[in-house]
């Protein structure tokens, strides 16, 4: 009788063990399952910023292309009317007109997958910590080289117009612009990644206004416009070092594809 008991409560006993450890394995698995979709979630959104990265990296690259360019212009410029200190008009290539005075290339970068990471808290996940403070700091350095660009803007704008637009006739730059600008046909594509490569033609020599206040606000105009192109050398080497560090990052989390076994328990 007493062993008929003893055999009874080993089995009620043996039975509330296995309840426990399937209740436990259950918390388990439904935490592991958990960890793996956060995982997988962050893995998606980072590789949306790896895309958006090279992208942003490839538009920088042509806006150091093309600012390159223009501060050549303005340079050459500069040297023709310093040459002719006294003279109140001087001829140059409708080339140098166009790129001094004709051509204000700005960049659209792309940060929103970068922002959807932030917004979403996922950012705080991220392992490496330097990851997480360039992934957070690079669109104050985006801004920070933009805003060098955008005052060379207002320069152009609100002080070399005025002083040269009387007697400048703008109208020539329209064909070198047609020319070197081409087709804008192709989608997705930028007009400094358009043109790319292209040479610049010239069809003719105007006449360009000169005076000591045109030369001095020419070459302000230049100083913004090479601090301009400095910081986005910079920005190209954060993000180079940015793109490398979140390879890492993806290496580390990039899960596996689910087994069989596992499809069957997460369904």
């Amino acid at each position: 009788m007493a062993s008929s008991r003893y055999g009874r409560g080993v089995a009620l006993l043996t039975e509330g063990l296995v309840i426990l450890v399937s209740i436990l394995a259950a918390f388990m698995l439904e935490g592991w399952r958990a960890d793996r979709e956060l995982n997988r979630d962050l893995v998606q959104e980072l590789t949306s910023v790896q895309r958006e990265l090279e992208r942003n990296r490839d538009l920088v690259s042509s806006q150091i292309a093309s600012l390159s360019r223009v501060v050549s212009g303005t340079r050459g410029l500069l040297t023709l009317l310093d040459s002719s200190p006294g003279s109140s008009m001087v001829p140059v290539v409708d080339t140098l007109v166009f790129l001094s005075t004709g051509y204000s290339p700005s960049l659209d970068p792309s940060l929103g997958a970068l922002d959807a990471l932030i917004t979403s808290g996922r950012l705080s996940q991220i392992r490496d910590p330097e990851l997480r403070l360039k992934l957070a700091g690079v669109r104050y350095l985006l801004l920070d080289a933009m805003e060098e660009e955008s005052v060379a803007r207002k320069v152009l704008l609100e002080h070399i117009f005025p002083l040269v637009r009387d007697d400048l006739d703008l109208g020539v730059t329209e064909r070198v612009a047609t020319e070197f600008f081409g087709s804008r046909e192709a989608s997705g594509v930028t007009t400094q990644e358009r043109a790319a490569g292209r040479s610049l033609p010239s069809y003719r020599t105007v006449g360009y206004p000169n005076s000591n206040a045109i030369r001095s606000t020419i070459a302000m105009q230049t100083t913004w416009l090479e601090t301009g192109i400095d910081e986005y050398a910079q920005v190209l080497e954060y993000i180079g070092d940015l793109m490398q560090r979140l390879a890492q990052e993806l290496d580390h989390r990039q899960p596996d594809l689910l087994s069989n076994t596992e499809l069957l328990l997460s369904g």
